[in-house]
């Protein structure tokens, strides 16, 4: 609220062009999604017909997954314009990418998102994965409801992949009793992937029978 309130006196600039009124115009919205990612969100694996290679999708049984781009140049500062420094209308440009990347999805499917550390949610002053689902749901006249939620924080930055497979297992739990048959998880940053197989593995668990998931960015690999 306060972001939209100061946005007359102090405009937004664009992160790409910096062009005067927007965090994000469309013509650098444009040039980011025209550039088709190209590989699988898991494994970086070239996988140019979608975002998953066949390996990836048996593995974690989701039926299909998406990403934005790398998360680097115009889209790394967009999102972290957009948590760090309480950029709150971002939450719209950054839905808007999404958008423009992903199909159509059946009219049934839920959106849903990877419940965020209360440490995080009070130090930005909002739940900044929740905002990105609400409007890009919004966006596609869909249903968005939380279906899982966080037991503890811990973090994870110095664990393995494995180890934060394990850790993000141990994280989640699903908090609705009334499921969805189709259900999208939405996030921003996919750095390993660990959190985001943990939340697909337990809505498929759970009774989900179509779990797809969407992120705006993927951590390039180091």
């Amino acid at each position: 609220m306060i972001d939209l309130l100061l946005s007359p006196f102090a405009p937004h600039i664009c992160c790409g062009c910096a062009k005067t009124g927007t965090i994000l115009c469309e013509s650098c919205r444009d040039d980011i999604t025209s550039d088709d990612f190209g590989r699988c969100i898991w494994c970086l694996t070239l996988a140019h017909s979608s975002h998953q290679c066949t390996p990836c999708r048996s593995k974690i049984g989701t039926r299909a997954a998406w990403v934005v781009g790398e998360r680097s140049g115009v889209i790394k500062q967009a999102l972290n314009d957009y948590k760090f420094e309480s950029m709150r209308e971002g939450a719209w440009e950054l839905a808007r990418l999404l958008d423009a990347t992903l199909p159509h999805l059946p009219a049934s499917t839920v959106v849903t998102w990877v419940p965020t550390a209360a440490g995080h949610i009070r130090q930005r002053g909002f739940d900044h994965a929740a905002l990105l689902a609400k409007r890009f749901a919004r966006l596609r006249g869909l249903r968005a409801m939380p279906l899982l939620t966080r037991k503890h924080s811990l973090s994870q930055h110095e664990l393995s992949r494995t180890a934060r497979l394990k850790a993000a297992k141990e994280a989640f739990m699903v908090s609705n009793s009334t499921l969805p048959e189709s259900g999208l998880i939405i996030d921003d940053i996919l750095t390993t992937g660990a959190t985001l197989e943990a939340c697909a593995k337990l809505l498929k668990a759970a009774g989900v029978s179509e779990v797809y998931v969407a992120v705006v960015a993927r951590q390039p690999k180091i």
